[in-house]
């Protein structure tokens, strides 16, 4: 599959702002399946990880990564040093900015394959660490289904 194709098609259609921006989707030697830093115009994936991942929450998780970029490229630069620096230290700041970003994915349509990375990340980090670290960084089903509504 061509993963970039895909990132580019969804970028078009959903992100209109970014019409004449470039964004690339780059292959990076990662723990994580995607990062998206403030700095570059690039979303950094794990090929392999990209691999087990179903479509939908695939196409959800770009979604996600791209509004990160939106979120960003509506800061100046000390800002977005600043809240780059808050994302690493604080986990408050880190869960701010993911659950916007996943509120944003299901308002843009991604309803399904957001409840789907859910499952997808959950399974890949184990329980323990989903319980302790990671849940509070995404949304419930219930919430989503909240957003999907509005």
């Amino acid at each position: 599959m061509n993963y970039n194709k895909r990132f580019q098609e969804l970028k078009r259609k959903y992100f209109p702002e970014f019409k004449n921006k470039e964004i690339v989707l780059e292959k990076a030697k990662q723990k994580v399946f995607m990062k998206a830093f403030p700095l570059n115009n690039k979303v950094y994936f794990n090929e392999k990880i990209m691999k087990s991942c179903p479509p939908r929450a695939r196409d959800a998780a770009f979604v996600h990564e791209i509004y990160h970029k939106l979120q960003f490229s509506n800061m100046n630069f000390i800002k977005r040093v600043t809240v780059f620096i808050a994302y690493l230290l604080s986990q408050r700041v880190r869960i701010k900015i993911e659950r916007e970003a996943n509120v944003d994915t299901v308002k843009r349509g991604f309803s399904q394959g957001l409840i789907e990375l859910n499952k997808f990340v959950k399974k890949r980090v184990g329980k323990e660490l989903w319980e302790n670290e990671v849940k509070d960084l995404h949304l419930t089903k219930r919430e989503i289904k909240r957003f999907s509504k509005l």
